[in-house]
């Protein structure tokens, strides 16, 4: 694993952490949290992929992704309920071209924190190419077998689509919330979000509707299936862990609210 400069190390520290909670449909309970980075900005940084392109072009991005990793699972810790949460991870699917990526080295931060393999879910993103190689499947069963949770993030919003969803066999599937804008009214937006909802279904997975803002879009997810909620109608990411739920009283009652179109 390539070696952290002290710039680097010094760009990690000044990086917050935020949390935004993932709340089960039918009961309004916290399921998990998702970590999300914040303070780039100030470190110099036009935006958060700014930063891990500028990583990825310093050949550093394997270390950056493992000190990040690090620091995630330490302010998770932190959590007074973290034990009965599921932690999801973004993965920059560039860090599996890198030389010096290798397996292993989550477990040893799990065991440092007293953790366990099932309680992480790594997304992996649509919007960035991935190259779905042997080597990648073989990386994903190696992930599974280690009990890890797999996630597809922004399903719907990039390059390699149901090839990805084909290969890496995720146990989540989150929808992108453009698909969830305005769904009351747009009928090819519903029509889309059922046939993805239908067809996780059949192959046992879990649908996340993410970036749910409104009473109405969170109605139409429970209608069709999710199981899973995120976005600001739940809760905005917080540096205030104190403020993180165990239960969500908005999501769970159902709405009254019709749709219309």
């Amino acid at each position: 694993m390539e070696t952290l400069s002290s710039q680097w190390r010094n760009y990690i520290d000044e990086l917050e952490i935020a949390f935004q909670p993932i709340v089960t449909i039918e009961s309004g309970e916290i399921f998990g949290v998702e970590a999300l980075l914040r303070g780039t900005e100030k470190i110099g940084f036009d935006s958060i992929a700014h930063f891990f392109d500028t990583a990825f072009e310093a050949n550093v991005l394997y270390g950056v992704e493992l000190a990040l990793r690090y620091k995630v699972m330490e302010r998770f810790v932190r959590l007074e309920n973290f034990r009965d949460l599921t932690l999801f991870i973004n993965v920059d699917n560039r860090l599996f071209e890198m030389s010096d990526f290798s397996a292993g080295n989550t477990a040893k931060f799990l065991h440092h924190f007293g953790l366990h393999s099932r309680q992480i879910c790594f997304e992996i993103s649509e919007r960035t190419q991935v190259t779905v190689s042997e080597g990648f499947e073989e990386l994903m069963r190696h992930y599974k077998e280690e009990h890890y949770r797999i996630a597809i993030d922004d399903f719907g919003m990039g390059y390699s689509g149901f090839l990805l969803l084909y290969r890496s066999t995720p146990h989540i599937l989150k929808i992108d919330r453009f698909f969830l804008s305005n769904i009351c009214t747009d009928i090819k937006k519903r029509t889309i979000v059922q046939s993805i909802v239908d067809l996780a279904q059949r192959l046992d997975i879990v649908v996340l509707a993410e970036g749910v803002e409104s009473a109405t879009e969170l109605m139409i997810c429970r209608q069709m299936g999710c199981q899973l909620v995120q976005g600001y109608y739940v809760q905005r990411p917080t540096t205030q862990y104190e403020t993180l739920d165990s239960y969500y009283p908005q999501v769970a009652p159902p709405t009254l609210t019709l749709c219309v179109g």
